[in-house]
């Protein structure tokens, strides 16, 4: 184990231990070169072929490119092991998504979005031409960053799977999957592989959580099954069962049911949150509470989606046009005098098109209940206005232009004269 202060290749300098797992240790570091934070992944296991096996997969990895994937920056051996630098993800781990969500766990429309991520970068590592497999897929090396994207980090680089999987078995990957989705949707880790070997004592996700969809339940239940032949048979294929049982969403226009995947309201048209997964992730993660939130056992309500976008509680304010004139306060308790409508037909001359403001008489009386407001002009409490100008609310329109037959005549008039 390195020591917080320990400097690898004169470059990375060591500043505390992330995760520790049987596939290596996981460092915060700093590039003393670019002044930049890293991880630094540790693999100091002994076997025969390790040396061939770690120059294989980590060349693999560096060239290796997807947006769920942190880029690699550096590998090497050393005294101290061998050493693979990765770009440093800030953000939060599901696990600290999850103990700050409502009641300890996800709605299913916000476990199957940020797992759809993960699973994309999955498949394009189990089809590498040196068939990477990822071998660690837990709840702490998934992490979501403040502007909504999913990383999958902390690759176990040279290693082999646990038990009941071997060697580089995708299998292995996707059982990682369904664990993190059993603990994100009901709280609770399932039992290791090889225990469930021995006892199986895996609950069924749908005793714990009656709510959630048939169709979920059967993919969880395949994805952690330890039969390979009712395995998914890719990544691929288990992302789209799960995008498949994924539960309807509504439309924040219409209120319209559509299906998980649609990108944009089958009714009205409105973008849904499949248009934009980081946006719907971002706003999802802006709305957790900074500390841990302790589920209450009594409350068994189901969470509302975070991926909807519920109406705002807020009183909604109507601002005129002459807002920036008057800005009264929506709170007080005696109402804004009601105003006459306008005649859809404005009269040519009328004040009204003058290209001025004006302020109805009942308005002026009600300046004292609004807040920063000017005072009114004396000319204007001086002048009453007239009744064709008391029709008027106090709005802002252009100019009136005559008709078009009318300035046509008035121009061939002024024409004629001019030649007279």
């Amino acid at each position: 184990m390195l020591t917080p202060g320990t400097t690898l290749q004169d470059r990375y300098l060591i500043e505390r231990l992330l995760d520790r797992s049987p596939l290596g240790d996981l460092y915060l570091a700093r590039d003393q070169r670019t002044e930049q934070p890293v991880d630094v992944k540790a693999i100091t296991r002994t076997e025969p072929d390790i040396d061939a096996l770690f120059a294989r997969e980590a060349a693999a990895l560096v060239s290796l490119r997807h947006p769920a994937l942190p880029a690699v920056v550096d590998m090497f051996a050393a005294p101290l092991g061998r050493f693979v630098v990765f770009d440093h993800i800030p953000g939060l781990t599901l696990e600290d998504v999850r103990v700050r969500s409502s009641e300890g766990r996800l709605s299913a429309e916000a476990a199957i979005r940020l797992v759809q991520p993960v699973l994309d970068a999955l498949d394009q590592m189990h089809r590498h031409p040196a068939r990477l497999a990822h071998r660690d897929v837990r709840l702490a090396n998934i992490r979501v960053t403040t502007a909504g994207q999913v990383y999958l980090i902390n690759p176990g680089v040279a290693g082999q799977s646990g038990a009941p999987f071997t060697g580089n078995d995708p299998h292995a990957d996707l059982y990682g999957i369904g664990a993190v989705l059993y603990t994100l949707l009901t709280g609770v880790t399932p039992p290791h592989p090889a225990e469930r070997l021995q006892r199986d004592t895996l609950q069924p996700v749908r005793q714990i959580r009656a709510d959630l969809p048939p169709e979920l339940a059967q993919a969880i239940q395949r994805l952690l099954s330890l039969d390979p032949v009712q395995q998914y048979a890719s990544a691929a294929d288990a992302h789209r069962a799960l995008t498949e049982s994924a539960p309807n969403v509504v439309c924040p226009r219409c209120s319209k049911q559509n299906r998980a995947s649609a990108r944009f309201c089958r009714s009205c048209g409105a973008p849904l949150p499949a248009s934009d997964p980081r946006s719907a992730i971002r706003a999802f993660i802006e709305q957790l509470p900074s500390q841990p939130v302790t589920a209450s056992p009594a409350d068994t309500t189901a969470a509302a989606s975070p991926f909807d976008f519920p109406p705002s509680t807020a009183p909604t304010v109507i601002t005129p046009l002459m807002s920036p004139l008057l800005r009264c306060n929506p709170t007080h308790p005696h109402p804004r005098p009601s105003m006459p409508q306008p005649s859809p037909h404005p009269q040519p001359g009328s004040p009204r098109h003058a290209g001025r403001l004006l302020l109805h008489p009942e308005s002026i009386q009600a300046l004292p209940r609004c807040q920063a407001m000017p005072q009114p002009s004396s000319r204007l409490l001086a002048n009453p206005l007239s009744k064709r100008q008391q029709m008027y609310p106090p709005l802002q329109f252009r100019r009136h232009r005559p008709p078009v037959r009318r300035r046509l005549r008035q121009s061939a008039a002024r024409s004629s004269s001019a030649d007279g």
